[in-house]
This record gives C-alpha cells, sequence and structure tokens, in this order.
C-alpha cells in the first residue's frame, strides 16, 4: 500500500548529494543537513571546503536570527524591584 501524498513528495530522487554538520549551538539541534543542489559540482571554481563553509554560516546565521537569545534580568532592574517591595512593605507598616 503506498503512503500519503506528502510521503511520496518526500521521497523522490535517491542520489541526493547532502552535508551534515553538527550543530553550532548542541542545546537546540543535533545536526544540521543540507541538500545540495545537483548542478553545485559543475559551477567553476566551487570546492568542498567552500561548500562547507558557506553551509557551516548558513546553520550559525539561521540561529542567530531564527532562536531568541535568552533575556537577562540586569542587576538594575533586581534592584529597583527590591527597592519598591522595601517601599511598599513599609507603608504597609507604618500604616
Amino acid at each position: 500500500m503506498r503512503g500519503p501524498v506528502s510521503e511520496r513528495r518526500a521521497l523522490r530522487g535517491v542520489t541526493r548529494r547532502v552535508i551534515e554538520l553538527p550543530s553550532p549551538d548542541p542545546r537546540l539541534f543535533e545536526r544540521a543537513v543540507f541538500v545540495l543542489r545537483d548542478d553545485v559540482w559543475s559551477s567553476p571554481g566551487v570546492s568542498a571546503e567552500e561548500i562547507i563553509r558557506e553551509a557551516t554560516e548558513a546553520a550559525a546565521q539561521y540561529l542567530r536570527t531564527a532562536v531568541p537569545k535568552p533575556r537577562r534580568i540586569r542587576p538594575l532592574t533586581i534592584a529597583s524591584a527590591l527597592a519598591a517591595a522595601a517601599a511598599i512593605a513599609a507603608l504597609v507598616y507604618f500604616l
């Protein structure tokens, strides 16, 4: 029995060239996989090192733009929150 249409479309071509790189951020991804175009090796002046460098840069660029950086709480924000809490506690105590 044949699978759904989406599975059949995803399985076309069995001789694809791929580059598999370790992830620039292993906390999020195990590996980055790039499928190369069929004509990439026929382009003049394209070396394997250049393709790997481009793929590595593309993976790093993706992480810089698509994955938000964790927010850091600034020390001034913590100090001002503590000062406000102390002021409210003093008001409650004296009223």
